[in-house]
């Protein structure tokens, strides 16, 4: 895949920070059989996406959506200084491969208008913050960071009962700021507190349907994680 492409008047970076093996498939997915996975494995080898220890080959990666009106980021990846002791390729990560490919897109932490987080996992909230002077800062100055209600408030309630880290140190320093849109089920909620998103919508081009779009920005499932704040189920912790 192209690192950019377009559609109508809108422009997509991809940035990738990770690729990488990750997970046996099986222990990503519990009811994978042996049988299927045999039946798959050479095109998945083909594709780079498994290795030869059936260890799937992830890649983990932000977009970034240039609008006539705005530039979005969407999802911060891994992030650096960032202890994840159960993620040895994450822990205290210090590489500069994630602002280099911001900078080879063209673009500086300075011309973010909006991060959108689709979910609150370790994995998507990463880069929402930097180490400086010893505290987790926005890395993104000018931005409004999006979160879903349900999911924040899901996060809120766990890190409240034993410590989440990537909750402690990529989220809750976002809200600490001032920078955090918590958003429900109905964007208007963004334009009614008057974020500036003109009439309570994120405003595309003709790559975005046709003007306007009002689309929500849901929980979403909760991956391998922890647990679904929509269905309760209680999933491998990461």
């Amino acid at each position: 895949m192209s690192p950019t492409l377009t559609a109508g008047d809108l422009t997509i970076h991809r940035l990738i920070e990770q690729e990488t093996t990750f997970l046996p498939a099986q222990d990503l997915f519990p009811g994978l059989t042996a049988d299927v996975l045999a039946e798959n494995r050479a095109w998945m080898k083909q594709a780079k996406a498994i290795d030869d220890n059936d260890v799937l080959i992830l890649c983990f990666q932000s977009y970034i959506v240039k609008t006539p009106h705005h530039t979005i980021l969407i999802d911060s990846c891994i992030g650096n200084d960032k202890p994840r002791p159960t993620r040895p390729k994450w822990n205290m990560k210090t590489d500069d491969t994630y602002m280099r490919s911001l900078k080879a897109a063209g673009i500086s932490v300075d011309d973010i208008d909006y991060v959108m987080c689709t979910h609150l996992h370790v994995d998507h909230v990463g880069w929402n913050t930097r180490l400086e002077n010893g505290r987790w800062v926005p890395t993104f100055p000018k931005a409004r960071y999006v979160f879903a209600k349900d999911e924040y408030d899901y996060w809120t309630e766990q890190h409240a009962k034993a410590e989440v880290p990537a909750f402690g140190d990529s989220v809750l320093p976002i809200v600490e700021a001032k920078k955090a849109e918590i958003v429900g089920h109905d964007v208007d909620d963004i334009g009614r507190r008057g974020s500036g998103l003109g009439e309570g919508k994120f405003r595309g081009g003709e790559g975005g349907g046709g003007g306007e779009s009002s689309n929500c920005l849901s929980a979403g499932g909760q991956e391998r994680h922890g647990q679904s704040p929509q269905s309760g189920r209680q999933v491998q912790s990461g």
